[in-house]
């Protein structure tokens, strides 16, 4: 309480919090007068300030009735390819100084002047109810502070770039406050100074202790390396990783609750490493079904966070992909599952291509080489992953060699209602359900060796005949020469094959233990604790 009542008498001598009595706050503003409850919580790892939050939600109901008119838009991992693309552009015609520097806006949410007629909707009182005090910025807690800074933002960012001339451009990216200058040439200084300046000149308050330079640097938490032209996870974030699930392997153990606090960093870590985030989709099904003490991994864990710890070691850092080559449309498969006989096909439509001149291929598979098709019973439960399985089989396939390798290709698949979500499956790169996430953690994996993004598409069963013809065992309209011979063991499938039999015996223990937890129970939740952030920072 000692440091909340410094802050607002600083706060006070600023002008940007005022105070007036209860009644004359009454008077003034009527029925608007708002008095909100205040937060606290730590800003840094190690210290003792906090960081006040304005409680605009509960009680006061001002946050629910606050409109938000435009979607906020912040940089990501892929911009930050974006600009590493440019950049190699042209640092290839002519090679040249690169520099990165950093910067972060100080308090940038109390930048933001509010109309004196708005300032009941951010009243709060401390020890005595009687005084009233009032934000008179933009205060942390209002759902329109952010907005409100964003637009504040763009207009400095985007008078900045008028400013500079030719001699001055640069790469800029803003991340809420966080700001990132990369400027190239022997003049580089000049044009980040340049900046510098300019918020200087409009009394931008920087933090000076967190603004860094160099060739590589840590920015959002992303690690960005202008010498090599690579972005990614840093050296400090993969050894976190790396400890952290070596030494829970080691144990066989853990604390569900630590499961899931890391379980967002991980996510954090394939918002870099997409071809990561379909294998955290089995471990967030399996922290739902367990209560936060502590349990043993089960094999299917130990083999995901296994790989998930290959993978990231592997490519924490990776150059920036050229741009996606769209090349239309590349196959249409299909699946079928009647009975206990199960069929997938698919041929290669690429550059519109009719059958008798395309590849194509029709398989059939049963419970030796596909058990898992079977774990629900008939494997007509199982559609989804087999349509999937059937998309798989297609990439494997068609992809080696082929024109469309390291593009953005487009596929359709076949329109069963349960499996339009397919589309959506792949664009997300996740999944909980089994065992349509095993073979997506496989199609995950084929397509980040061919370098290709796939967009899967949905058609109606009535425009896609020919491939439906190929799980009937119709190949009428295909010619037997082109037809590729595939045995599923020799697809050169990386996960599957060691993944697949423990996931299995994964899924039956989520399910087991969902059984015996039965529905959630209403109540008061209880104290997560220390956070995995001042616990165990990185």
């Amino acid at each position: 309480m000692e440091d909340i009542r410094r802050q607002i008498v600083q706060e006070l001598h600023k002008g940007t919090v005022v105070s007036m009595t209860k009644s004359e706050a009454q008077r003034k503003f009527g029925n608007k007068l708002a008095v909100a409850a205040l937060g606290a919580v730590p800003k840094e790892v190690g210290t003792s300030e906090v960081r006040i939050i304005h409680d605009a939600t509960h009680n006061v109901e001002v946050n629910p009735r606050i409109r938000v008119r435009d979607q906020i838009r912040c940089p990501r991992i892929d911009d930050l390819d974006g600009l590493l693309r440019l950049l190699v552009a042209e640092c290839s015609r002519d090679p040249t100084i690169r520099f990165c520097l950093k910067y972060d806006v100080s308090r940038a949410h109390k930048l933001v002047p509010i109309r004196e007629e708005d300032w009941a909707y951010q009243a709060f009182s401390l020890d005595d109810p009687d005084i009233i005090y009032m934000h008179t910025v933009g205060a942390f807690g209002l759902a329109s502070a952010a907005y409100h800074w964003a637009r504040v933002a763009a207009a400095i960012v985007r008078l900045s770039h008028y400013m500079s001339d030719v001699a001055s451009a640069l790469y800029h990216l803003l991340y809420s406050d966080d700001g990132l200058l990369l400027a190239t040439g022997k003049d580089f200084w000049r044009r980040q100074m340049f900046w510098l300046y300019v918020f200087e000149l409009l009394e931008v308050p920087l933090s000076w202790k967190k603004v860094a330079g160099g060739a590589s640097l840590s920015w959002i938490g992303y690690q960005v390396d202008v010498v090599s032209y690579q972005s990614g996870i840093g050296p400090t974030k993969v050894g976190w990783l790396v400890r952290w699930i070596d030494d829970h392997l080691r144990e066989g153990r853990v604390q569900v609750r630590h499961m899931r606090a890391a379980l967002g960093r991980f996510s954090f870590i394939a918002g870099a490493l997409p071809h990561v985030r379909p294998f955290l989709g089995p471990i967030f099904a399996w922290c739902a079904a367990q209560d936060a003490g502590e349990s043993q991994l089960l094999l299917g864990v130990r083999l995901i966070l296994e790989h998930i710890r290959h993978e990231v070691v592997c490519a924490s850092m990776t150059p920036p992909r050229p741009l996606p080559t769209q090349v239309g449309e590349l196959f249409r498969v299909d699946a079928k599952a009647q009975g206990d006989k199960i069929v997938i096909g698919g041929w290669e439509c690429l550059g519109s291509v009719g059958p008798k001149d395309a590849r194509w291929f029709s398989v059939k598979l049963d419970r030796t080489t596909a058990p898992w098709a079977y774990v629900k019973g008939d494997p007509y439960r199982t559609i989804a992953a087999l349509e999937l399985m059937a998309t798989l089989v297609a990439v494997c396939v068609f992809g080696h060699g082929a024109v469309w390798k390291g593009a953005v290709a487009t596929a359709t698949v076949a329109g069963f209602t349960d499996n339009m979500g397919n589309s959506f499956v792949v664009d997300k790169h996740m999944t909980t359900a089994f065992p349509l996430c095993v073979v997506l953690m496989e199609l995950s994996v084929q397509l980040k060796d061919l370098g290709c993004t796939l967009n899967l598409g949905w058609v109606p069963r009535e425009q896609n005949t020919e491939a439906d013809a190929l799980t009937n065992e119709d190949f009428t309209a295909f010619d037997p020469a082109k037809r590729m011979q595939v045995e599923p063991g020799n697809l050169g499938f990386r996960v599957m094959p060691r993944l697949m039999e423990a996931a299995m015996q994964l899924d039956s223990e989520i399910k087991l233990s969902r059984r015996k937890r039965g529905p959630p129970k209403a109540g008061r939740a209880k104290s997560r604790g220390v956070g995995l952030r001042w616990a165990d920072p990185w």
